[in-house]
């Protein structure tokens, strides 16, 4: 591989590929394996370990300018507002800015919404995927029970192993972006929210009818349990998704 091929923004090849080597040989380590052993059902407690070794391992400062009083004798520590330097002895994690910075990044891409407000990011596509698949394998269930189809079992119980691991999957993202919000919220004072949130009259994303969706999954955990009633059009209706593959 050449060094002079650069196909992201800020890193050659080789430098991901030296990076790829090293992370393999990292998670071979005797040290690696412990950690993974001591965080089992916190694996969380290492995002944040590494949010708080970026915010500077407790280490604080005065983000502002160190300038001389001629009044006072001294040096104050000031920051320019409206054309004025006034005193500010407010201090911050030394690495409080390059990390509101990342988890901006991070953050706007869970925020993003299509025109009718709806979440874009993995989470919402995830949760798309695996209820595509469990209903996959609960159609075939139905057709079975109805005589329309001769679905194996082991082809129902593969979309919704599939269906299992992707929405564990999801919500590992899903607590990782609670995370990330409560990181952001906790330096800021505030919830994050993208430039088009602030500016929108919505600002919440849309969440479906309720008590459709919870008497149409009770209907659906019946024909998972093989009862055999027919479905209503509310549980036909959360049943009729585009394939997944």
């Amino acid at each position: 591989m050449s060094t002079v091929i650069k196909t992201s923004k800020r890193y050659f090849d080789q430098d991901i590929a030296d990076m790829s080597s090293q992370l393999d040989t990292m998670r071979q380590s005797k040290q690696y394996k412990a950690i993974l052993k001591a965080s089992a059902n916190n694996e969380l407690m290492c995002a944040d370990i590494f949010f708080q070794h970026m915010l500077g391992d407790g280490e604080i400062f005065n983000p502002y300018e160190l300038r001389s009083n001629i009044d006072a004798e001294q040096l104050q520590y000031q920051r320019m507002v409206s054309g004025e330097w006034i005193v500010d002895d407010t201090t911050v994690p030394t690495g409080r800015m390059v990390t509101l910075y990342e988890l901006a990044d991070l953050l706007f891409g869970h925020n993003r919404t299509d025109k009718q407000g709806n979440l874009m990011d993995s989470v919402a596509k995830g949760e798309r995927v695996a209820t595509g698949q469990r209903n996959k394998a609960i159609a075939k269930k139905r057709d079975n029970l109805q005589g329309k189809g001769t679905f194996s079992d082991e082809e129902i119980n593969h979309d919704l192993k599939r269906s299992s691991a992707n929405r564990k999957a999801t919500d590992i993202a899903k607590s990782f972006h609670l995370l990330l919000e409560t990181l952001y919220f906790e330096q800021t004072g505030e919830v994050y929210m993208t430039s088009y949130q602030k500016d929108s009259k919505i600002s919440q994303v849309k969440e479906g009818n309720a008590d459709m969706e919870a008497q149409a999954e009770a209907e659906i955990a019946k024909l998972e349990q093989g009862l055999g009633n027919v479905p209503s059009d509310a549980s036909d209706k959360l049943l009729d998704v585009n394939s997944v593959k």
